[in-house]
């Protein structure tokens, strides 16, 4: 959210918008300044695959900026969201790829209601910016895998505490299995199935 408001502001755009690309499809993460009409046809039309459908889905396919003075005049007819335009309420769009390790992981987008490109300062800015998100994303990522790398271990010696002090009853294991289960998968219900010995 916080992207795609900073976007806009940056280069004086009227709306932000944020793509994530997870491989093979380009999703809509978040939208500044939007219309629920507008943020409707974005939901409608997307995800979609990099291509000639967007100013997204073309900065996704060719790692490059796009910059379209007017989508009301885009003539290529694989251009599917004038729709979301018309909706939303702009004309203009920039578009910038965000790399990670010259891997694609999205876009950045900002409109403007005006017809008319967006100046080089402008495409400078946003390109920096979103370099710089690039790098805030990535961690968070990194953030949220150490958090649950940690929750994974601290279960594990809980269950191993547990072993330790019930070496004659397997009871309490499976109940401190089935409780750090609830807690890791946040799930409303947990159980154990036994075979073997334990089974019968």
């Amino acid at each position: 959210d916080i992207i795609a408001e900073r976007g806009a502001r940056l280069t004086g755009a009227s709306y932000g918008w944020v793509f994530r690309f997870d491989g093979k499809l380009i999703h809509v993460a978040s939208a500044f300044g939007v219309n629920p009409q507008g943020l409707e046809a974005a939901r409608a039309a997307f995800p979609m695959p990099p291509g000639a459908g967007s100013a997204a889905a073309r900065a996704v396919r060719d790692r490059r900026v796009v910059n379209i003075a007017d989508v009301r005049a885009e003539s290529d007819p694989e251009y599917t969201v004038k729709e979301i335009a018309e909706q939303a309420g702009y004309r203009a769009i920039l578009s910038v790829p965000m790399l990670r390790d010259n891997q694609i992981v999205g876009a950045i987008s900002v409109t403007r209601p005006e017809p008319g490109a967006f100046d080089a300062n402008e495409i400078d800015l946003l390109q920096t910016f979103a370099s710089q998100a690039v790098v805030a994303i990535e961690n968070v990522r990194l953030f949220n895998e150490t958090q649950e790398a940690l929750e994974q271990q601290t279960a594990t010696a809980q269950v191993l505490q547990v072993i330790s002090s019930s070496v004659a009853d397997a009871r309490p294991v499976f109940d401190e299995i089935l409780s750090s289960c609830k807690r890791l998968f946040d799930s409303a219900e947990q159980g154990i199935l036994l075979v073997g010995q334990y089974g019968r």
